[in-house]
């Protein structure tokens, strides 16, 4: 699966141009049509175009908005996405931007937060019992990504 990112240098004005809008709860800009979202504030997702509304109808509009960003010079080239051999549900010890900012430093990795579940998914490389003697995180659950 690969990452499609905003260059940048984007001028976001340029989205407004094209009928998306700021949506300060997303921590984007949103199109018109509900089907894409360009992530600019969201912790390590930042530039990051992502298909916003499910559904096939969607999915079609968000590839015609996709083509309109690449046709304006606004998409990096794809980047394949990096494949790691760890996936641990943290709970963060201490504030959660000095964690995640201590952990990318040290070992690397991406974070992803489920929002319906308010939980922290951490893939990296690192093992767990390093992980552990960090004292950055208590890790909840273990999944081995080279299984999914």
């Amino acid at each position: 699966m690969e990452i499609l990112r905003i260059k940048e240098n984007f001028d976001y004005k340029k989205l407004e141009e094209l009928d998306y809008r700021f949506v300060p709860i997303e921590a984007g800009y949103v199109s018109k049509d509900l089907a894409t979202i360009v992530l600019t504030h969201r912790l390590g997702q930042k530039r990051k175009i992502l298909q916003y509304m499910d559904g096939e109808e969607k999915k079609v509009k968000h590839l015609k908005n996709v083509e309109e960003l690449r046709r304006i010079g606004a998409v990096e080239e794809p980047v394949p996405e990096k494949k790691y051999k760890n996936k641990f549900k943290i709970k963060t010890i201490g504030n959660e931007l000095i964690v995640f900012s201590r952990l990318r430093k040290l070992y690397g990795g991406h974070f992803d937060f489920d929002e319906d579940l308010d939980e922290y998914w951490y893939y990296t490389d690192v093992d767990k019992d390093i992980l552990e003697k960090s004292n950055l995180v208590e890790i909840v659950e273990i999944l081995d990504c080279e299984s999914e």
